[in-house]
């Protein structure tokens, strides 16, 4: 039988995205709730077979959480850098 695997990607450019990073200020409690138990290992991974970027480690991550909160992210390294995954469309 296939597998449904979910993953939170980005599309973004490698270089900007790949890395460490943080919780931001505009998390809600469930998007909180999503990353408690990674909060400090939270990074952006290539996944070459995806093209894309993964927020890992995703098996630690609480999807229910995460798909009805807000997650804002921070660069660890790059200030001013932000991610942002929001569970009303931005488009």
């Amino acid at each position: 039988m296939p597998v449904l695997e979910l993953y939170l990607i980005s599309r973004a450019d490698r270089a900007e995205v790949e890395g460490q990073w943080q919780v931001g200020s505009r998390t809600d409690a469930n998007g909180a709730e999503a990353v408690v138990a990674c909060r400090d290992a939270l990074e952006m991974r290539w996944l070459p077979e995806l093209s894309a970027l993964s927020l890992e480690p995703w098996n630690l991550i609480g999807g229910a959480s995460l798909f009805s909160g807000v997650l804002e992210l921070a660069r660890a390294d790059t200030p001013g850098a932000h991610l942002l995954r929001s569970r009303v469309p931005l488009w």
